[in-house]
């Protein structure tokens, strides 16, 4: 029963900044999008974020016309990033020039969504709500090699 060999990688990161826009752009300077305004008092997350509702779409107005909005650059973050990668291996020793290796890997071992940011344009549909991965599915391989 001896000689594997186990291997992991773990990989956790806090979740990348986001700013919350417009569509078109108030301030008429030809810029694609403009920041939203905060509205004052109205917190920004929900009491428990989901992937419907990360961010509180009501706590962001459209700005008047020909003002910039108020909020800042990277107000929010999106979600965390979790991944753990794992395998063994086994080597059987057949001769004493000859060995077999097993090794078997799991990568997205959990299968755990890496979900991306939320959209974040006011004004526009599904805001605060995340909608993609940036992720595949859990993955499986094995490997069974002769060294001679």
């Amino acid at each position: 029963m001896g000689g594997w060999q186990a291997n992991g990688i773990f990989l956790g990161q806090s979740g990348l900044p986001f700013t919350v826009t417009t569509s078109g752009t108030a301030t008429n300077t030809g810029a694609s999008a403009s920041r939203a305004n905060v509205v004052p008092g109205v917190p920004q997350y929900p009491a428990k974020k989901t992937v419907g509702l990360w961010f509180n779409p009501a706590a962001f107005s459209v700005p008047t016309p020909y003002n910039w909005g108020n909020s800042g650059r990277n107000i929010l973050r999106g979600p965390d990033e979790i991944n753990i990668d794992a395998s063994a291996e086994k080597k059987v020793p057949i001769t004493e020039r000859v060995n077999v290796r097993f090794r078997f890997e799991m990568f997205n071992m959990f299968n755990h969504p890496q979900f991306q940011i939320p959209a974040s344009v006011i004004a526009q549909g599904g805001v605060g709500a995340i909608t993609a991965t940036s992720n595949t599915a859990r993955q499986l391989q094995g490997m069974l090699r002769l060294t001679f």
